[in-house]
């Protein structure tokens, strides 16, 4: 598709008092960059460089209103801090330094205005809080509102002096959203009851705001349209509530989406089990009884051809996009320049989400600039080198095919060597799991790239020492990954299973790639608490073996497949199939087809018979017997990804990165 197929996306349309340039917008998300509530480089250089890539509007969270918002999280929220503290008049400087990026680029943007009670004990009713099950909700009073609306009014005005376009008002989670709903508003007063007194107070918000930023600003609203819990906010409820909005003309556009801060966060957050755009339908609820103002849809754009085709259909009239524009800022620019292909995609697998949830800068397992924009990485930050190398590359997994990718754009003479027939390491098996197929994206992405940087590709080819010397290279970079253990060997006992060299037992890559000889009856055991072990026992129910699913944590995947957002996706996916799940459980030993497992609080043992196929998820070895070879016999020689330590794709491609930009 050409730039010229782009006949919507990349339309001017009026929002408020601007013209925003394309019909692109960053959905306003939490980075966690920041300290004390401030802006610091990181978040200022993060995002800046959404702009630059070519969003038409940057609209940028979490802000927290009062300070009442953070004192409850202090003890409660480990990232109370990188969220910004917005009623602070020392937060405007480096505001400015954000505002002025951004507009700098042609972009508008505006800040969020999150309404906070997650964790700060506060709410409509007295009701259990959602997010810390030993709270109760102390009920808000008059006061208590009157002192948030003047915080409001403080948060707006800092806004506008900092040189933002608009402010955004936040309605997934917080008091706005708890009043809006019909199950946890329990008030008597005028703020509840009715769908007309259940708004009041973001009517409210909304006219205060306007107040405070005249009309040469815009205002927008992030519309919730079904929060998917019962009774609370439902569809109707959330049209109506945008057509009373549209007919007055409060706000100058709405995001729209579903779900809610934490109760439904794995719909929020959908990850790629989810297929793109998967919100659309009702956003478009939305749209047919909006005419005047622009609507927005939410929710895995990764495509702006998906993204073309929704305003064309007349369902939205802007995109929002979060996940797509951290892991490629340019996608704007090459889907407008006709460059489809150079678009790194976004494969939904929520590593940015992960991240969040630990209270951490958001990373990405696509891109691994992220969060080193500050540092040089970025947009445009590949030149050069001072002097052209001659440099050899071992392994065409992500990291080396990024490490190539970088030291070719830089220049260099690269040729990059795979002893398999296809480039793509231990990402071709991920791939393969069941429901994540989009993991692939990045693979396809770096082989589409690799000539484009002037790496030459030799596959099928082992490398040797002998014949990596015999080429006299300047620097070489040892890519060639990991194997995964069969003995059983785990971080819980730090002992091998005993009985791991029978013959039904398999290695998760022998599961994958189709050449274990499966039997009827399985038993999984997963002491890492990833993704993995969940679609090995969906890949044996898939070919009808009655499969079990141990694992020593209480649930399964520990806190990774909780914090990612995908528990409540793979759950369903493994329980439909009969998948057995034991959660708390370690494994003793294997003798021919019984497994003996244990309960690790009671230590009762039980076995289970006729086991014809085990699989033991616990961990990898690096290959790296040839680095260990070439260990000074080169002059420049590096180790990365998981042969330097088996992890994940984004720190190898991380790994990749760097060494490419040091080279």
């Amino acid at each position: 598709m050409s730039a010229q197929q782009f006949r919507y996306l990349f339309t001017p349309i009026q929002v408020g008092p601007f013209t925003m340039k394309n019909r692109i917008m960053v959905a306003p998300h939490g980075p966690l960059m920041g300290k004390e509530g401030l802006c610091d480089e990181e978040f200022t250089y993060y995002e800046i460089e959404k702009a630059k890539g070519g969003a038409g509007w940057v609209s940028m969270s979490v802000g927290y209103t009062e300070p009442r918002d953070i004192i409850f999280q202090r003890p409660n929220a480990g990232h109370f801090d990188k969220h910004k503290w917005l009623w602070k008049k020392e937060i405007i400087p480096g505001f400015k330094r954000v505002t002025e990026g951004v507009h700098e680029y042609g972009a508008r943007c505006s800040f969020q205005i999150y309404s906070a009670t997650l964790g700060n004990k506060r709410g409509p009713s007295a009701i259990p809080c959602g997010a810390f099950a030993d709270q109760m909700w102390e009920p808000v009073t008059k006061d208590d509102i009157k002192r948030f609306l003047e915080y409001h009014a403080i948060c707006c005005e800092n806004l506008m002096e900092s040189g933002f376009d608009g402010v955004d008002i936040h309605d997934h989670s917080g008091l706005l959203s708890d009043l809006l709903s019909g199950t946890m508003n329990r008030r008597t007063d005028e703020y509840g009851g009715s769908l007309e007194n259940r708004v009041r107070l973001t009517m409210e918000v909304i006219d205060l705001t306007r107040k405070v930023i005249g009309n040469e600003k815009t205002i927008g609203y992030t519309l919730v349209v079904d929060d998917l819990l019962p009774g609370s906010i439902v569809p109707e409820e959330g049209i109506q509530l945008a057509k009373w909005l549209d007919e007055d003309k409060k706000v100058d556009y709405m995001i729209c989406g579903i779900g809610r801060e934490v109760q439904s966060m794995h719909m929020y957050f959908g990850p790629l089990y989810l297929p793109p755009a998967w919100q659309l339908a009702h956003v478009e609820q939305v749209k047919e009884v909006v005419k005047n103002i622009p609507i927005i849809a939410v929710g895995r754009f990764n495509d702006p051809m998906i993204a073309e085709s929704a305003i064309a259909e007349g369902k939205a009239d802007i995109v929002s996009m979060a996940r797509p524009l951290i892991a490629d800022p340019e996608l704007p620019n090459k889907a407008r320049e006709g460059r489809l292909d150079d678009i790194r995609p976004c494969m939904g697998c929520n590593f940015c989400i992960f991240y969040m949830y630990q209270g951490q800068p958001i990373r990405c397992q696509a891109n691994p600039t992220v969060g080193m924009e500050e540092l040089g990485w970025g947009i445009g930050s590949i030149k050069n080198a001072p002097a052209k190398k001659k440099v050899v590359v071992i392994g065409g997994g992500p990291a080396g095919m990024e490490c190539a990718r970088v030291a070719g754009l830089k220049g260099h003479d690269v040729t990059l060597y795979e002893k398999a027939d296809e480039l793509g390491g231990q990402a071709l098996l991920a791939e393969k799991l069941p429901g994540r197929e989009e993991l692939g994206g990045l693979i396809r992405w770096q082989k589409l790239q690799l000539p484009q940087a002037g790496v030459k590709v030799v596959t099928g080819t082992e490398a040797t020492s002998q014949m990596v010397l015999d080429m006299k290279p300047d620097a070489v970079v040892i890519a060639t990954g990991a194997t995964w253990m069969r003995n059983g060997f785990n971080g819980g006992s730090f002992l091998e299973v005993p009985g791991w060299q029978q013959d039904n037992v398999f290695s998760v890559d022998e599961i994958v790639s189709g050449t274990a000889n499966i039997g009827k009856k399985a038993f999984v055991w997963d002491s890492r608490g990833d993704v993995i072990a969940s679609g090995i026992a969906e890949i044996l129910a898939d070919k009808g073996c009655e499969v079990e699913l141990a694992t020593p944590y209480p649930n399964l995947g520990s806190l990774n497949l909780l914090m990612d957002c995908t528990y409540m996706h793979i759950m369903p996916r493994l329980l439909n199939k009969g998948v057995v799940v034991s959660p708390e459980t370690f494994i003793v030993m294997l003798v021919e087809k019984t497994v003996t497992a244990l309960n690790i609080h009671t230590m009762a043992t039980r076995e289970i018979t006729d086991v014809d196929t085990v699989v033991l998820v616990t961990g990898k070895d690096s290959v790296d017997n040839l680095y260990n070879e070439l260990e000074g016999k080169v002059t420049e020689l590096y180790k990365i990804g998981e042969a330097r330590n088996p992890h994940n794709m984004g720190s190898a491609n991380r790994d990749g990165h760097f060494i490419g930009m040091l080279i």
